[in-house]
């Protein structure tokens, strides 16, 4: 509040000059939206970043989902830990799995897309494997199941993907 004072006056009526204020996500940066609005006036837009938004949205999920964000975290571990899995995957012609990352933002759901799409072929190929190649394969099955369900069951999740 304090740098827009400075560069339009303490003058209330020069705010009227703010037509939008794009931020990050941020609780603070809401909250003085929310403030300014209340100043301003409600010819105030208030733009959060898309970046933002997919983060915040990102987060949500995972909150909201915890058996898709363990089964996701399962699947990087095995493939990132287990070059035969990854080698038998990529002999099949199976696009790759992305391989999500909480700084990248964006790569979570670009992970549970995959996911949603190789659900039926990931599962298959989970069968042949032998369970003592990789420690996560057993609970990896069992997810897998629960998973199928939690899709089957939640349209709002589904029109996400």
């Amino acid at each position: 509040m304090r740098a827009l004072q400075k560069i339009y006056g303490s003058d209330d009526n020069n705010f009227s000059k703010i037509r939008a204020l794009l931020t990050d996500g941020a609780a603070y940066n809401i909250s003085a939206a929310n403030s300014l609005k209340g100043i301003i006036g409600d010819h105030m837009v208030f733009i959060v970043c898309a970046a933002h938004n997919l983060f915040r949205l990102s987060a949500e999920l995972c909150d909201n989902y915890p058996e898709v964000n363990k089964c996701v975290s399962l699947i990087k571990k095995s493939f990132q830990k287990s070059g035969k899995i990854k080698l038998a995957w990529k002999e099949l012609g199976k696009k790759a799995f992305p391989e999500p990352s909480i700084t990248r933002w964006g790569t979570w759901l670009n992970a549970v897309h995959w996911l949603y799409d190789n659900l039926d072929n990931f599962k298959s190929f989970l069968a042949t494997l032998n369970e003592s190649d990789n420690a996560a394969i057993p609970n990896l099955k069992t997810l897998l199941m629960k998973l199928k369900e939690i899709w089957e069951i939640s349209g709002p999740w589904r029109s996400l993907l």
